[in-house]
């Protein structure tokens, strides 16, 4: 099943052109864009190497937003698949929650080509330590991402304007998540907003460790606890739509 579901998942984002773009073309502009800039204002190399892991978690976003939101709602729109799923005992929100977790899997090659071209071009080193703790901040931002992703997609379900929430919430989320620029200089009415997203709290554990070398291992487990929150809403969230879908016939707002 996991495999089957797998294969969709990689055929649906691997034959859009935006996907390709996002994955594979986006880190390396992205990179060099930031890059120089930080480069200019005289930033040392750990600042360089954290606002290279930055470009590849704002393209698991962008990525997750576009492949979880818009794509699976025209899926919706062409297949009907929540009216087919009411009738048969077809866990749907299993299904979603596969589906997000392999669209998640599927764009961690943009880390790699954000790191690979900040080091080739920026010279920035990366010690042993510094891959340990890489995989583990990848990790880290996974399970938010996961966490935070599961409620906002069946979200997108429940409008028709689907699209324009996507793009009002990805750029936003660039800042309050401290992807480019830490969560430290924001005020602090900002800040507690901010760090009501588990990825905000995974993005600033990365940046604890990478730039300032203080790992602070509390980070994880409340990026862990608010990412269960969120996941438990979505469950909520999930009832809600399927409760909506059977008494009005639409889910649309």
């Amino acid at each position: 099943m996991f495999y089957s579901i797998f294969k969709v998942q990689q055929a649906k984002m691997v034959g859009d052109p935006t996907i390709i773009y996002q994955i594979f073309i986006q880190p390396i502009i992205f990179t060099l864009l930031f890059g120089y800039l930080y480069q200019s204002s005289g930033k040392e190399g750990a600042v360089l190497l954290s606002v290279f892991i930055g470009v590849g978690q704002m393209t698991m976003w962008q990525v997750l937003l576009y492949a979880g939101g818009i794509i699976v709602r025209h899926e919706f729109n062409r297949e009907r698949t929540i009216y087919y799923s009411l009738l048969s005992q077809t866990d749907l929100f299993g299904i979603w929650a596969k589906r997000l977790f392999l669209c998640i899997l599927l764009t961690t090659p943009s880390f790699l080509i954000a790191l690979l071209t900040g080091v080739t071009v920026f010279g920035v080193s990366i010690d042993v330590s510094d891959l340990t703790y890489l995989v583990i901040s990848v990790g880290l931002y996974m399970v938010s991402l996961y966490g935070i992703g599961l409620p906002l997609i069946l979200l997108l379900f429940l409008s028709v304007h689907g699209g324009k929430i996507i793009q009002t919430v990805t750029y936003p989320m660039f800042l309050l998540s401290g992807m480019i620029v830490s969560v430290d200089y924001f005020p602090y009415v900002i800040k507690g907003i901010a760090f009501l997203f588990p990825i905000t709290w995974s993005t600033h554990w990365i940046q604890e460790v990478f730039i300032h070398n203080t790992v602070d291992w509390s980070f994880l487990g409340y990026t862990l606890l608010i990412s269960s929150f969120y996941a438990l809403f979505a469950r909520v969230l999930y009832h809600f739509i399927m409760k909506k879908i059977r008494v009005r016939g639409e889910i649309n707002l």
